[in-house]
């Protein structure tokens, strides 16, 4: 099994290579803002991005800037 971990992506991601993995895990911080009226925006690209990533297997957990998800 072929796993890819990330983390602090803060808004990156459309910048990442993503490679031929079984299992992506996200570790949080994939926004920038610390205030959630402008974090919002930022994550729901970011869920819409991993979303439609052809990797069959997700795991997301949330970081101090993930606001949107609280």
């Amino acid at each position: 099994m072929k796993i890819w971990s990330i983390s602090d992506t803060h808004n990156e991601h459309l910048g990442l290579q993503v490679p031929d993995v079984d299992l992506v895990i996200h570790c949080g911080d994939e926004s920038t803002h610390g205030k959630a009226v402008l974090n919002e925006p930022e994550a729901r690209r970011f869920f819409d991005w991993y979303a439609g990533l052809g990797i069959a297997t997700k795991v997301y957990v949330p970081g101090n800037h993930s606001l949107a998800v609280e």
